[in-house]
Protein backbone atom coordinates (compact mmCIF):
# COMPACT_ATOMS: atom_id res chain seq x y z
CA UNK A 1 0.00 0.00 0.00
CA UNK A 2 1.39 3.38 -1.01
CA UNK A 3 0.64 6.39 1.17
CA UNK A 4 1.50 9.94 0.12
CA UNK A 5 2.13 12.44 2.93
CA UNK A 6 1.89 16.04 1.67
CA UNK A 7 3.02 18.71 4.14
CA UNK A 8 5.56 21.51 4.07
CA UNK A 9 6.76 20.83 7.64
CA UNK A 10 9.82 18.58 7.27
CA UNK A 11 10.00 17.63 10.97
CA UNK A 12 6.29 16.78 11.09
CA UNK A 13 6.63 14.53 8.04
CA UNK A 14 9.62 12.74 9.55
CA UNK A 15 7.93 12.08 12.89
CA UNK A 16 4.61 11.01 11.37
CA UNK A 17 6.34 8.74 8.85
CA UNK A 18 8.35 7.09 11.63
CA UNK A 19 5.25 6.41 13.74
CA UNK A 20 3.28 5.11 10.76
CA UNK A 21 6.09 2.74 9.77
CA UNK A 22 6.01 1.28 13.28
CA UNK A 23 2.22 0.92 13.41
CA UNK A 24 1.63 -0.12 9.79
CA UNK A 25 4.89 -1.67 8.51
CA UNK A 26 3.27 -2.83 5.23
CA UNK A 27 2.78 0.80 4.10
CA UNK A 28 5.27 2.43 1.74
CA UNK A 29 5.36 6.16 2.50
CA UNK A 30 6.15 8.81 -0.08
CA UNK A 31 6.26 12.49 0.84
CA UNK A 32 5.94 15.85 -0.83
CA UNK A 33 6.40 19.39 0.48
CA UNK A 34 3.70 20.97 -1.71
CA UNK A 35 1.02 20.13 -4.22
CA UNK A 36 3.21 20.47 -7.32
CA UNK A 37 5.67 17.93 -5.98
CA UNK A 38 2.75 15.66 -5.02
CA UNK A 39 1.30 15.86 -8.55
CA UNK A 40 4.62 14.65 -9.97
CA UNK A 41 4.71 11.73 -7.53
CA UNK A 42 1.09 10.75 -8.18
CA UNK A 43 1.74 10.68 -11.94
CA UNK A 44 4.68 8.29 -11.44
CA UNK A 45 3.46 6.03 -8.62
CA UNK A 46 0.09 4.44 -7.85
CA UNK A 47 -0.95 6.11 -4.58
CA UNK A 48 -3.60 4.37 -2.46
CA UNK A 49 -4.08 6.96 0.29
CA UNK A 50 -3.15 10.62 0.93
CA UNK A 51 -2.55 12.64 4.10
CA UNK A 52 -2.81 16.27 3.05
CA UNK A 53 -2.07 19.67 4.55
CA UNK A 54 -4.06 22.56 3.08
CA UNK A 55 -1.67 25.49 3.46
CA UNK A 56 1.55 24.94 1.56
CA UNK A 57 3.77 26.98 -0.76
CA UNK A 58 3.54 26.77 -4.58
CA UNK A 59 0.30 24.73 -4.63
CA UNK A 60 -2.13 24.45 -1.72
CA UNK A 61 -3.90 21.28 -0.71
CA UNK A 62 -7.17 22.45 -2.27
CA UNK A 63 -5.38 23.34 -5.53
CA UNK A 64 -3.77 19.88 -5.46
CA UNK A 65 -7.19 18.21 -5.05
CA UNK A 66 -8.65 20.35 -7.84
CA UNK A 67 -5.79 19.41 -10.20
CA UNK A 68 -6.25 15.71 -9.39
CA UNK A 69 -9.99 16.01 -10.04
CA UNK A 70 -9.31 17.67 -13.43
CA UNK A 71 -7.01 14.79 -14.36
CA UNK A 72 -9.41 12.09 -13.03
CA UNK A 73 -6.94 10.97 -10.36
CA UNK A 74 -8.82 9.66 -7.34
CA UNK A 75 -7.77 8.38 -3.92
CA UNK A 76 -9.08 8.45 -0.35
CA UNK A 77 -7.57 11.23 1.76
CA UNK A 78 -7.41 12.86 5.17
CA UNK A 79 -7.02 16.63 5.47
CA UNK A 80 -4.69 17.87 8.22
CA UNK A 81 -4.62 21.63 8.68
CA UNK A 82 -4.39 24.43 11.20
CA UNK A 83 -7.01 26.26 9.15
CA UNK A 84 -9.99 24.11 8.29
CA UNK A 85 -11.63 26.94 6.37
CA UNK A 86 -15.30 26.74 5.53
CA UNK A 87 -15.19 28.48 2.16
CA UNK A 88 -17.48 27.19 -0.55
CA UNK A 89 -14.41 26.17 -2.51
CA UNK A 90 -13.09 23.87 0.21
CA UNK A 91 -16.38 22.53 1.64
CA UNK A 92 -16.77 19.84 -1.01
CA UNK A 93 -13.23 18.58 -0.45
CA UNK A 94 -13.85 18.45 3.30
CA UNK A 95 -17.02 16.44 2.68
CA UNK A 96 -15.18 14.04 0.36
CA UNK A 97 -12.34 13.50 2.85
CA UNK A 98 -12.33 10.43 5.05
CA UNK A 99 -11.46 12.72 7.95
CA UNK A 100 -10.42 16.31 8.65
CA UNK A 101 -8.02 16.89 11.52
CA UNK A 102 -7.26 20.33 12.92
CA UNK A 103 -3.62 21.08 13.73
CA UNK A 104 -2.05 21.03 16.20
CA UNK A 105 -2.80 17.46 17.18
CA UNK A 106 -0.84 14.64 18.73
CA UNK A 107 0.80 12.63 15.97
CA UNK A 108 0.13 9.47 17.94
CA UNK A 109 -3.61 10.32 17.81
CA UNK A 110 -3.50 10.61 14.02
CA UNK A 111 -1.61 7.32 13.80
CA UNK A 112 -4.27 5.66 15.97
CA UNK A 113 -7.06 7.11 13.79
CA UNK A 114 -5.32 5.74 10.72
CA UNK A 115 -5.18 2.31 12.32
CA UNK A 116 -8.96 2.33 12.71
CA UNK A 117 -9.64 3.47 9.13
CA UNK A 118 -9.95 0.76 6.51
CA UNK A 119 -6.98 1.86 4.41
CA UNK A 120 -6.58 -0.32 1.33
CA UNK A 121 -3.69 -2.78 1.52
Amino acid sequence: MNLLLIDDDKDFKYILSSILRLKKPHITIFDASHGLEAINIIKEIKIDFVLLDLQMPLMSGIEFLEKCKQENITFPYIIMSGNLENSTRSKQYHQDAIDCIKKPFLISELAERLCTINIPT
